[in-house]
């Protein structure tokens, strides 16, 4: 069993998801952080600032009226201050208990400070003494000034943060997919793999997380690898050991004088040639089959489709003769990269098939060409073809149509798509349009076509 390959040394191994996604996150984030911090910090400076400046004015103005008290008289000092027109808080100076300046918002009345009522409870309330206790001055700030500070400091803070989030999400949401980025190209390498493809993943550039994981998967390939190669080298080994007994099987039967024999004895005599022979074609198959699944394959060499088409037709004229088939080549030439070995095994397969379903006396056609930069073969023949309903089951292995007049163990089609499906060819079944039976049509891909 092919050992599962080492861990990698340097810089690979040392690859992991979880420094990854902080090395993607937490820069970009953090900077986030503080452009979010700073943007609600300034705007709660500038809406605390401005409101308590306000204040500050106001108090300053109203003290600076009362302290000189040659500037104005007192009527005047309180219709200059309605005129600042004050929203959220009041002052009112006292002196020796009666009012002095008593500002817009002040309550009627008030000449001390409350310690409960309807003052109280809309404004907060504050009362200090100058001059030996001659001058009181009492100030009120309204509450509801408070809701609004509040509101206009989290209404100013709730879109910055909004957008922060927003800008956080789409951070994570790049900084995880490039962290990301080895497990989708693992993803892509094991799906782009087809599906003979068994060879070890390894694990050079892959996480330290998944490292395990690829190296169990690479243990399992070697494993599976294995099992295919020893269970297609029994079935090549036991088709080629049966092709000898069944010959000489076949040899000694053919021996027998079948004048001598009686028509029963000749009627069974028949049958165990065709049965000998419906078993050499078995074994001749799965031979075929063993090789067509093959692992281990060298490059495929630029061959012209024609030509190699010839080759392989002349090869299988004898057995058109013996069928009273006509089998002819058309097409055009075109240049395709694959193994000589591949292509007989495709139109050997097909043209066999061909023969034997299309009965005697019918006729073969096998063609060739290229479209849309793509090569093309195509197999026809003049039988009763098979129903579209049955046409893509024919594809499995040990599989007949039910309208077959040929005997047959059911793998043709099944090695052709095997071989097809290595190549990344494509097979299609339709009936011939000029000869009216089966159409086999083989298109490979454009990679493939020089």
């Amino acid at each position: 069993m092919t050992p599962p390959p080492a861990a990698p040394s340097g810089t690979a191994a040392r690859l992991s998801l979880r420094r990854r996604l902080f090395r993607e996150l937490l820069p970009p984030l953090f900077l986030l952080w503080l452009v979010g911090s700073g943007f609600i910090l300034m705007r709660s400076w500038d809406e605390i600032g401005d409101s308590y400046i306000d204040q500050l004015e106001h108090l300053a103005f109203t003290l600076a009226q009362v302290l000189d008290e040659t500037a104005m008289t007192a009527e005047e000092a309180v219709e200059s201050v309605r005129a600042r027109r004050d929203r959220n808080f009041f002052v009112i100076v006292l002196r020796e208990g009666q009012p002095v300046l008593r500002s817009a918002l002040a309550p009627e009345g008030m000449v001390a400070l409350p310690e409960d009522g309807f003052e109280t409870r809309l404004y907060y309330l504050a009362s200090a003494e100058a001059r030996n206790g001659t001058v009181q001055v009492i100030t009120g700030l309204k509450k509801e000034e408070v809701r609004q500070l509040t509101t206009a400091v989290v209404g100013g803070a709730a879109l910055p943060m909004a957008l922060v989030m927003i800008g956080m999400w789409a951070v994570m949401y790049v900084g995880v997919g490039r962290a990301l980025a080895p497990v989708e190209r693992l993803r892509a390498q094991l799906a782009a793999r087809s599906p003979g493809a068994l060879d070890p993943v390894g694990t050079e550039g892959v996480p330290e997380e998944l490292q395990p994981l690829v190296r169990a998967l690479d243990d399992l390939l070697s494993r599976l690898r294995d099992a295919i190669v020893s269970e297609r080298d029994f079935v090549a080994d036991a088709s080629h050991e049966l092709r000898t007994p069944l010959a000489a099987i076949r040899a000694q039967v053919e021996t027998i004088d079948r004048a001598a024999l009686d028509a029963p004895s000749r009627e069974a005599l028949d049958q165990v040639l065709r049965g000998v022979d419906r078993s050499t074609r078995l074994a001749q198959q799965l031979l075929r089959l063993a090789r067509a699944d093959r692992l281990d394959r060298p490059d495929a060499p630029e061959i012209c489709l024609h030509e190699a088409l010839a080759s392989v037709v002349s090869e299988l004229f004898p057995a058109a003769v013996r069928q009273d088939t006509e089998l002819e080549l058309a097409g055009d030439p075109a240049m395709l990269r694959i193994r000589p070995e591949d292509l007989g095994m495709l139109v050997g397969n097909l043209v066999e098939n061909a023969l034997h379903h299309g009965g005697p006396g019918g006729q073969v056609r096998v063609s060739c060409g290229s479209e849309g930069g793509a090569a093309w073969l195509r197999v026809e023949d003049a039988g009763p073809g098979i129903p579209e309903a049955e046409r893509a089951r024919l594809f499995a292995r040990f599989r007949r149509g039910e309208s077959a007049r040929a005997h047959g163990a059911g793998l043709g089609l099944s090695i052709v798509a095997s071989v097809a499906g290595r190549l990344g060819a494509t097979v299609t079944l339709g009936r011939s349009a000029d000869l009216g039976g089966l159409s086999a049509e083989l298109r490979f891909p454009p990679e493939a076509t020089v």
